[in-house]
């Protein structure tokens, strides 16, 4: 039994003297005072994910949260009608050394998990980081949850989430003409209010918003025009889908003839602008006409009894232009729903926000942000930098609600994230030491100091550590360092989101419809030629 006694004695000393030793340095010391001022400490109610400035020292500002606050936030939002995981709990790779947590404690901490009341991401989020940083793991974090909206718009450059979580059209819509599994937006079965939109969206696309003259806005008064006799004559005659295509390649095909064999050449510039917005339109009424596509539109979305997403997939840049004019629909209507139509809300995913801009114009996704809180817009705005414009950039970081930052952004987009925090106030307190014959003496001074809360060096050291962001919610005093688990999600084998159709069919028909059209009419073989060409999509 001695025997024992003294190897249990062994073991436990060192244990025992160690605590002792944690002890004295965390507790009667009153902490380890740093240079910089700042406690570090590895009680709970005090633990937090960058050096903070402890309770009884701090005045004013912004703080990081401490593990206590962090979790009574998160448990405040589980408790919501619509809760959404976020993201894990995590400490600075420096501040985790000088905490000198045992490793099970380390663990604890790190699976403390952050969760979101949904309606709060109404009010906007922003995803800020730079390629590999773990921006898009983040984005498919939160669309993986489907329990916390009802639809889904997702904008993707590069088609991250198609592979993954499109359902195949019959539930799911992509859009993307040139894909098989794509169906095709038929704006001719849409409200006619919504032509207008739909054009001009499909004239920056093509153009771009700062490219507008008095061409364009003729052209486009022109193809509004063509559109709404459209309407009429498929109101008057009865016109099912198909019809209503053919009847408007073929109005378009005639008002062009009429303008070429004219004297006006200002009307002649207009109808040459007006064919690079019918490039698109072209393509779409071969799809309907002659393959059978799926067609939809933004009330078959948005009336659907079943939750589903829609997938504006834009790697091709011949397609951004039909794209934008999709999404700017689909906007438009959603606005025009009645106050809080659905219990949860519809998340639009702007991956690679910029991109998105340019192409349907900042004033409609500004609209989104600041208007479509009632109509249960969740605008996710994901993208690798700030817009160079300051105004752009103003009105993006005014209306966020949350801002989630990872690595490889720009260093002007870094100081702007610091700046939106400012500085904190806190109590510095320096220690000094006298030698003496009788041993050290030890005493303290204290001085009001102001520092940053977050500096370019907590962004750039995230990517050391994978998938690690910042997040912030300013308005509701929310700032620590997280975690993004890797979602682990298989390709859906039963359908190919990339796979192409034959374009060569594609060609075939262009070729075929220019040889009847000039039989039809030789007089302005021309003139035919040229509206054909004009629909190559390469």
């Amino acid at each position: 039994m001695s025997g024992l006694m003294y190897l249990t004695g062994a073991v436990v000393s060192p244990f025992l003297a160690y605590q002792a030793y944690k002890f004295h340095k965390f507790y009667l010391n009153g902490g380890v005072i740093k240079n910089n001022g700042l406690l570090y400490s590895w009680e709970s109610n005090k633990l937090a994910s960058s050096p903070n400035p402890p309770h009884k020292s701090f005045i004013d500002g912004h703080r990081w949260n401490t593990l206590d606050e962090f979790k009574a936030k998160s448990l405040k939002n589980q408790g919501s009608d619509n809760p959404v995981f976020s993201s894990t709990f995590s400490i600075f790779k420096d501040t985790e050394k000088e905490l000198e947590l045992p490793n099970w404690k380390l663990k604890k901490v790190k699976s403390e998990k952050f969760f979101l009341n949904a309606n709060n991401i109404c009010r906007s989020m922003l995803v800020l980081g730079g390629a590999g940083g773990g921006k898009t793991v983040y984005l498919l974090n939160l669309l993986s949850q489907k329990d916390w909206y009802s639809k889904a718009v997702i904008f993707s450059k590069k088609g991250d989430f198609d592979k993954v979580l499109f359902r195949g059209k019959s539930i799911d819509i992509l859009v993307q003409n040139k894909l098989k599994e794509a169906s095709i937006h038929n704006i001719l079965d849409e409200p006619i209010q919504y032509i207008d939109v739909y054009v001009k969206s499909l004239m920056n696309g093509a153009l771009g918003e700062e490219k507008q003259d008095f061409f364009s806005s003729s052209a486009k008064m022109e193809m509004e025009e063509i559109l709404q006799e459209i309407f009429i004559k498929a109101s008057d005659d009865g016109l099912n889908t198909k019809e209503k295509w053919e009847f408007l390649i073929t109005e378009y095909e005639r008002k062009y003839e009429e303008a070429m064999k004219g004297d006006s050449k200002s009307l002649k510039d207009v109808f040459n602008t007006v064919k690079l917005q019918f490039k698109a339109l072209y393509f779409m009424a071969w799809r309907i006409i002659e393959t059978d596509a799926a067609t939809f539109t933004a009330k078959d979305f948005f009336n659907a009894s079943y939750d589903n997403r829609i997938f504006l997939n834009a790697t091709d840049p011949t397609q951004e232009a039909s794209i934008a004019a999709t999404y700017s629909v689909l906007v438009k209507y959603q606005l025009s729903l009645q106050n809080d139509w659905c219990k949860k809300p519809v998340v639009h995913i702007q991956d690679e926000y910029n991109s998105l801009s340019k192409i349907v114009g900042e004033d409609l996704l500004n609209e989104a942000r600041e208007v479509g809180r009632s109509r249960m817009f969740a605008c996710v705005a994901g993208l690798q930098g700030l817009p160079s414009n300051k105004e752009q950039a103003q009105k993006l970081l005014i209306n966020m609600q949350y801002l989630v930052a990872f690595a490889g952004t720009d260093t002007e987009t870094l100081t702007t994230i610091c700046n939106l925090l400012g500085r904190v106030t806190y109590i510095f307190q320096k220690q000094s030491i006298s030698k003496q014959k009788s041993g050290d003496s030890f005493s303290t001074s204290e001085e009001r100091v102001q520092k940053d809360v977050l500096t370019n060096y907590h962004l750039n050291i995230l990517q050391d550590e994978e998938f690690s962001h910042v997040f912030m919610g300013i308005k509701e005093r929310i700032l620590f360092k997280g975690q993004n688990p890797l979602v682990e999600l298989s390709e859906r084998k039963y359908v190919d989101t990339t796979a192409e159709i034959d374009m060569v069919d594609y060609f075939r028909w262009l070729k075929d419809r220019k040889e009847k059209l000039k039989k039809k009419s030789s007089s302005v073989a021309s003139a035919i030629d040229d509206i054909v060409n004009s629909a190559n999509l390469s």
